[in-house]
């Protein structure tokens, strides 16, 4: 009878387990190696999608400055942290720069661990406001005109393409291109100086100086009339809307109602007019208020030393009705003129929209006017990116204090 050898059975059997065991620890191996490749590839995907967030909130902030020079091109930054979500945000510095045609600024973005950060820059394209450079200046809209005589140049946009008009929604000049063709209506008027249009033609105006024809589109310059609100010693805030026998040497700042009538008659104000509106009121949307004049004196000439250099800045409102020999003096900027009768203006006039009547008008343009620096409007810019942006490595900058 055979029997069972026992020592070779639990050698076998030793074997066999130890083959187990060896098998176990590479498949808790292999399986240990997988699950760390997978957290590695996860945790690579999230920090992936982290950093493309990031970006994206980075791409925000340019969106953000290019915006904000648009608006104020003395803006320096956000300061602060700007949330775009409960775990992205981005903050905006500028940095120094010796150049005053740039805007460079440094942009910070993060997304929960996940962090970029940009050097974005930007150029200046400067523009200075048409109405500064002539005796009248129309920028687009229907214009009728009988017995004006102007000293200075004529600026008339015939054309449903020669204006650019800033739009407060996208921060950008845009190429007005609605309304057709303005039709203008001249007769007896006379023109020391160039006439400018884009037809190369203007029926109706005599003129001295030279036919000269526009081929590039102007820049109707946004403006911002909230500065004036502030009270001095000079500067009258008031929310009257009649002013009748009124005189003083103080500017007048007239903050109406959206649709209010503004009335002057007999007055004599010698440090001129502004009537408010907001600085993103539509330029080619209904006036926000109306003015009508009659018998008035409008501003100083510039030899005295108490002028403003303001006749009436009214960019949002209608001159409905001015009449019966009114004198000005500097900046007469209006929305739209409804009838302007018998009306002597040194200075320079400029008309954004339609001219329903001009009758029985003089216009001396005063080249002194070109420097004046008026408060929240004359000159704009645009900003664009000329040297797109760049990842920020930490090199030594001198940020610009807010």
């Amino acid at each position: 009878m055979n029997r069972p050898n026992i020592a070779t059975d639990s050698r076998n059997r030793g074997s066999i387990l130890l083959l187990v065991l060896v098998t176990m620890s590479a498949l808790s191996f292999f399986a240990l190696a997988a699950t760390e490749n997978t957290r590695t590839v996860v945790e690579a995907a999230t920090l992936e999608r982290l950093t493309l967030r990031a970006e994206a909130a980075a791409d925000s902030a340019i969106a953000f400055i290019d915006k904000q020079l648009a608006l104020d091109e003395n803006w320096t930054g956000t300061g602060d942290w700007v949330t775009l979500a409960p775990t992205e945000q981005f903050r905006v510095r500028q940095v120094e720069t010796a150049d005053p045609m740039q805007r460079h600024f440094l942009v910070e973005a993060h997304a929960v661990d996940a962090e970029v950060k940009l050097r974005a820059e930007f150029h200046v394209d400067r523009y200075t406001a048409p109405v500064l450079e002539h005796a009248l200046a129309t920028l687009g809209g229907p214009v009728d005109m009988n017995n004006v005589h102007l000293v200075g140049d004529l600026l008339v946009v015939d054309t449903q393409g020669g204006v650019k008009d800033y739009d407060p929604l996208s921060g950008e000049w845009q190429t007005r291109t609605s309304g057709g063709d303005p039709a203008t209506s001249a007769t007896n008027n006379t023109l020391d100086g160039d006439l400018m249009t884009f037809t190369g033609e203007l029926q109706g105006v005599a003129y001295t100086g030279d036919n000269v024809q526009l081929f590039a589109p102007m820049i109707n310059p946004k403006w911002n009339l909230d500065s004036y609100l502030t009270p001095s010693s000079t500067r009258i805030v008031t929310t009257q809307t009649s002013f009748n026998n009124y005189d003083t040497d103080s500017t007048v700042v007239v903050v109406a109602p959206m649709g209010a009538s503004i009335q002057f008659k007999n007055s004599d104000i010698r440090g001129g007019v502004v009537i408010w509106s907001p600085p993103d009121w539509p330029q080619r949307g209904p006036a926000y208020n109306s003015i009508n004049w009659s018998s008035c004196n409008f501003g100083l000439p510039s030899a005295n030393p108490a002028s403003t250099d303001i006749g009436m800045i009214a960019p949002g409102s209608e001159l409905s009705h001015g009449n019966n020999e009114t004198h000005g003096y500097g900046l007469f900027h209006y929305h739209s003129v409804g009838h302007l009768n018998n009306a002597h203006i040194e200075g320079s006039v400029w008309v954004v929209n339609e001219v329903t009547k001009l009758n029985n008008v003089d216009v001396t343009y005063d080249p002194a006017l070109k420097s004046v620096p008026y408060e929240g409007m004359g000159v704009s810019a645009i900003y664009t990116p000329f040297d797109g942006a760049r990842e920020y490595h930490g090199e030594p900058v001198v940020l610009v204090q807010p």
